[in-house]
């Protein structure tokens, strides 16, 4: 990788983050095209970054829990280690798993099981350099998809923008689940690096999801990946604070109402349609200067967060 520093952003400037946070916020009723042409604007400034980069703030507070916390990682830690029928896992996952189960115990241990079962299924090794496999062959598989990664200052949230029409259904959709293994196993590191410190597993990432180009072929064989998808994301020890869909037709309004009748209400009302950029697709936006560029930009991103991730869970203990 070319570490041209010329071209590094300032990992100290929180600019780009910051317009992002306005286009994460847009409705139907706000005039967003001068949030889209400064959102524009960051970007084709960044796009010359071609290194890993600090995203987000890596202080060791982002890894304190309280009292309270660590009490019921330590039931919830208790509880599976001496489960014969639950692998064991690391201080780390039973602390994130606190912090979404909080003092349910019964449902913190259904939860790693099924987890367990997922990883089984879907051959993922939870190391960094597997991690770092599965999202060098996604951006192979489909390049277009991912368009931004970014930590959002304002929700205090890491925030992943992505086209949900850039994805190869024909390549993934078999009769067995072998031809969406690849994505499925993009989706559990997806997990892993919105969510690298206990602070970001609090505040739930952000899901940005340009929707304009989906049609009726593509919505409906989506919906035996979204199943899935949101299978593994619901066993995960992590939370969704948001779920934004951008210029929803028909077809995804429909796509993402048939997606609420399998989530628990929680989780229902964390999805939104109808949010609108006026000044046009999101990956006009996003994929500056070139599409080169723009996926190396998100995934050095990804890279180094995921690497952040596996890093604090290897030094943390209860």
């Amino acid at each position: 990788m070319n570490n041209n520093n010329n071209n590094l952003r300032d990992p100290n400037n929180n600019q780009e983050e910051n317009d992002d946070d306005e286009i994460h916020n847009h409705n139907n009723n706000n005039n967003e095209e001068p949030v889209a042409a400064a959102i524009a604007h960051q970007v084709l400034n960044a796009a010359g970054v071609n290194a890993l980069q600090p995203l987000g703030p890596s202080d060791q507070s982002r890894m304190t829990l309280s009292t309270q916390e660590r009490e019921w990682a330590m039931a919830i830690k208790q509880a599976i280690e001496s489960n014969p029928e639950v692998d064991n896992e690391s201080d780390f996952f039973y602390a994130a798993m606190a912090l979404v189960e909080q003092g349910n115990v019964e449902a913190a241990v259904r939860r790693t099981h099924n987890l367990q079962e997922i990883r089984q299924e879907y051959d993922i090794v939870d190391s960094f350099e597997r991690g770092r496999r599965a999202l060098h062959q996604s951006f192979q598989l489909y390049p277009e998809h991912f368009l931004s990664f970014s930590y959002s200052y304002q929700y205090g949230s890491y925030v992943l923008v992505v086209d949900f029409a850039k994805q190869p259904t024909v390549q993934l959709f078999h009769s067995h689940i072998e031809g969406m293994k690849p994505k499925l196993r993009e989706i559990y590191y997806m997990n892993q690096i919105v969510s690298p410190d206990f602070e970001s597993i609090r505040k739930g990432a952000i899901l940005v999801a340009e929707c304009g180009r989906v049609d009726l072929v593509t919505g409906t064989k989506n919906m035996t990946l979204f199943r899935h998808i949101w299978h593994i994301i619901l066993a995960f020890p992590s939370k969704m604070q948001k779920v934004k869909h951008f210029h929803t037709g028909l077809f995804s309004n429909l796509l993402v109402s048939a997606t609420k009748k399998f989530l628990p209400e929680e989780m229902c009302s964390s999805l939104e349609v109808g949010c609108i950029c006026e000044a046009g697709s999101l990956d006009r936006l996003y994929l500056q200067p070139n599409l080169e560029a723009a996926n190396q930009r998100v995934l050095c991103r990804l890279e180094e967060t995921l690497l952040r991730r596996y890093e604090n869970e290897a030094k943390f203990k209860l």
